[in-house]
């Protein structure tokens, strides 16, 4: 896009119910977890995810896949039902071309290989107001830093909109923030493996800290490699941002804060793709749960506490299911952040005037730029050359 959890059951009204539990009793703890917003996502198409995830002791918790498990989604109005296009391990999407109208409800179904079937209840998908206008303030002292000791440099993004009128909604705002990079891998005390066999359990490229063991010599300092082709890191905010409009109903709201993006260039501008979405009821009060009671507050923490949300098993209604589905109603928009006459340190992603360094700068590889969830390999639409 991501800790205790025990906090008091939030209800918003009787169609709403979200109920958390403890799942920190012992070790070894197995959760099924549903990551389920489906959008219409102009910028990449959203993924179901599917999975378990293990307690490990001391609030650590492990993902683990699931192979071969097949889900459809269900249109109520209309009686149909339609087979997910299956994209890995327990993640799926809709079918290419595939679009879910506006005003009709839809359901979430799935099955396990164990037999054990799920089902969610059933979403309507609201219509959403556009975004009226994006904006940014540089601020010198927007973000404290980790350790505390100083104030960073942001471009803090605002954003006004129409809620409707007699209307009770629920916002959510999504986005990928695109930054140009020039740096595709870097190796701390150590090289990258450019040439293991694809017979090895070894991702090409990852990190050997002693790969002149044989004649004993040791690979200290930072190697970085730069990019085969033009190049853009991608950020996701998995801290999600929501808005209620209960004290605002039917009025323009202005000024409310998207993100602080990071002053990461004074060369180069950067690139927000934004999504506005209304959504359930149910599905802000999960949220807002989660962001209340997590140290990230993001879609996908499995804290010791769990959140149950509007899935359940219908083969054994004794199961509790951590997570939920939504379908929304997607405005999207992209927003040019230039960073003209921004000043302050520079934080730590790419240097525009980078150049390889290694043992032997002259034969340093270059690394591939994805694409993966992290980097793409184009220039994202909306970008400016500067």
């Amino acid at each position: 896009m991501k800790t205790s959890l025990l906090y008091l059951i939030l209800v918003f009204s009787l169609q709403s119910c979200i109920e958390n539990y403890d799942i920190s009793i012992s070790t070894k703890t197995q959760k099924l977890i549903v990551e389920g917003l489906l959008t219409d996502n102009s910028y990449e198409n959203d993924t179901i995810k599917i999975y378990y995830s293990q307690n490990e002791g001391s609030q650590v918790f492990q993902n683990i896949e699931i192979s071969g498990v097949t889900a459809s989604i269900v249109i109520k109005e209309k009686q149909q039902e339609i087979l997910l296009r299956n994209v890995g391990k327990g993640k799926f999407s809709l079918p290419e071309n595939t679009f879910l109208p506006v005003g009709q409800s839809y359901q979430l179904k799935f099955t396990l290989p164990d037999g054990n079937n799920y089902e969610s209840s059933f979403m309507q998908k609201q219509k959403t107001p556009p975004i009226l206008k994006v904006y940014d303030k540089f601020n010198s002292k927007s973000r404290q830093s980790t350790d505390g000791k100083k104030f960073l440099s942001a471009n803090e993004v605002f954003i006004d909109f129409d809620d409707p009128s007699q209307e009770k909604n629920f916002y959510l705002w999504r986005y990928i923030h695109y930054e140009r990079t020039y740096n595709c891998k870097t190796c701390t005390d150590g090289l990258a493996n450019f040439n293991t066999p694809k017979i090895l359990a070894v991702p090409e490229g990852t990190c050997d800290e002693q790969p002149f063991k044989s004649i004993g010599l040791l690979v200290s300092g930072t190697q970085s490699y730069g990019c085969e082709t033009i190049c853009f890191r991608t950020f996701r905010n998995d801290n999600a941002v929501i808005f209620s409009d209960l004290l605002s109903n039917g009025k323009k709201i202005t000024g409310t804060l998207l993100t602080k993006i990071p002053y990461y260039n004074n060369r180069e501008g950067c690139l927000i793709g934004i999504q506005q979405l209304v959504v359930s009821q149910s599905t802000y009060e999960y949220i807002k749960l989660l962001k209340n009671l997590t140290s990230g507050g993001t879609l996908v923490d499995t804290p010791p506490t769990a959140i149950v949300g509007n899935i359940r098993n219908i083969t054994n209604p004794k199961e509790k299911v951590i997570g939920f589905f939504e379908v929304g109603d997607g405005q999207t928009l992209s927003y040019w952040v230039n960073r003209k006459g921004a000043t302050g340190e520079i934080e730590n992603l790419a240097d525009p005037n980078f150049e390889p360094r290694g043992l032997y700068r002259m034969e340093v590889p270059l690394y591939r730029c994805g694409p993966n969830k992290d980097r793409i390999p184009y220039k994202p639409e909306g970008w400016q050359d500067e």
